[in-house]
């Protein structure tokens, strides 16, 4: 985010989306099986599916992490119960402060 004098990119801005015993969490070190997806790649997936399907000038922005969606991601729902069900947790969040613009080229 665009600020005089703060960090460029929250704390959790470059987290790693990892899975080990059932668990799916981020981690600053990828530990246990690590699906070579982070946040920051996540987050530009998702601003570019947008940024392609517009011929407007936008502005994605992200501040706090909170579910799986927020990071352009999903779990089909029959995987999501059988991890909820196994006692297992879908752990990921935190602070990124990410904002995205773009303009159309004419």
């Amino acid at each position: 985010e665009k600020e005089a004098g703060k960090r460029l990119i929250g704390p959790a801005g470059f987290n790693e989306i990892c899975v080990a015993n059932g668990n799916i969490y981020s981690d600053v070190i990828p530990s246990g099986t690590y699906t070579g997806i982070n946040y920051m790649h996540a987050i530009a997936m998702g601003a570019a599916a947008l940024i392609e399907s517009s011929d407007e000038s936008l502005t994605y922005q992200v501040k706090t992490i909170k579910h799986l969606s927020d990071l352009n991601l999903q779990i089909p729902e029959a995987i999501r119960e059988y991890i909820e069900g196994q006692q297992k947790k879908i752990g990921v969040g935190g602070a990124v402060f990410v904002t995205i613009k773009s303009q159309p080229s004419r």
